[in-house]
């Protein structure tokens, strides 16, 4: 998280946690399961790095937490201090102050 001088009463020692987090792309029999059952916490001032090989799921994990996906099913919990994220929400706290 990247320190602002406007930043929002929401960031401050926040919390970001994920449960659960799933990713299905595809339908009926030729469903894929990108992502099963992903879970982690962020607390404010921390990095998290996210590592793995080519076509490991990173940019889809990253995609399902932000709640910016172009395709495919996500589900899971992915709230900040508690209150459930939207991706309208999301955007308004974290685009251009989170990176």
């Amino acid at each position: 998280i990247v320190p602002s001088k406007t930043q929002s009463p929401l960031m401050e020692s926040s919390v970001f946690k994920f449960r659960d987090v799933n990713f299905v792309v595809g339908s009926g029999n030729k469903k894929k399961h990108i992502l099963e059952n992903v879970s982690g916490k962020v607390k404010h001032g921390r990095v998290l790095a996210i590592m793995g090989p080519s076509g490991a799921g990173k940019t889809t994990l990253i995609n399902a937490l932000t709640l910016d996906a172009f395709y495919g099913e996500p589900s899971g919990s992915v709230p900040l201090n508690g209150v459930p994220l939207s991706g309208k929400i999301f955007k308004k706290h974290c685009f251009g102050k989170c990176t």
